[in-house]
């Protein structure tokens, strides 16, 4: 009996120090988030923003872009298109659909500019625009190095924002900051 009670207690313990030591891995540590302008983008930003800093206390800071990121990643992580990553790959390989092409390029930026895919949220972007395709986090892998579960805090947001959601939260914004828009809707969905 006192075998298994000692072998109970130590598995706890290991499993309290697994998920302290993970959880609070990225504390006090400093994000840059690149984002353009788009009331799109800012909203996305401080969607993303809040829900890093209350899942792991790392500080986010957005970084404004007047322009789109194009292929590139310049901060740890930004905002990206899956056609924009389309058109920075060097062979004109297409998929069939919007899966697919994600797929294609997941693969060729991770293996070619260290540039990580992650889940793609759920809508099309740029908003309203004739070639919106999946809009997906994006990070530099030495990124995801330095921050062991941002990978795995990002990829929560995957698939949460459709397209609706995201016309219903622009609107939200017209009438509010970002900032706050962001929070609502991250409580609504019950993750902070």
């Amino acid at each position: 009996m006192r075998k298994k009670t000692a072998l109970l207690f130590s598995a706890s313990l290991c499993l309290l120090l697994t998920f302290t030591s993970t959880s609070h891995s990225c504390v006090g540590r400093i994000l840059n988030l690149t984002a353009n302008e788009s009331p799109e983008q800012q909203v996305i930003a401080h969607i993303m923003a809040t829900y890093i800093t209350e899942r792991t206390g790392t500080t986010v800071n957005i970084v404004n872009s007047s322009e789109d990121v194009g292929t590139q990643c310049p901060s740890d992580i930004c905002i990206n298109y899956v056609n924009t990553g389309l058109s920075g790959m060097s062979n004109d390989d297409q998929g069939n659909d919007d899966q697919e092409n994600y797929s294609l390029v997941k693969e060729y930026y991770i293996e070619n500019e260290n540039l990580v895919w992650l889940k793609p949220f759920g809508y099309k972007g740029p908003a309203k625009q004739q070639n919106a395709s999946m809009a997906v986090p994006v990070a530099n892998r030495e990124s995801l190095a330095k921050f062991p579960v941002l990978d795995r805090v990002i990829n929560k947001l995957g698939n949460l924002i459709d397209d609706s959601s995201l016309e219903q939260l622009l609107q939200q914004t017209e009438s509010g900051d970002a900032e706050s828009v962001a929070k609502d809707f991250l409580k609504t969905k019950n993750l902070i």
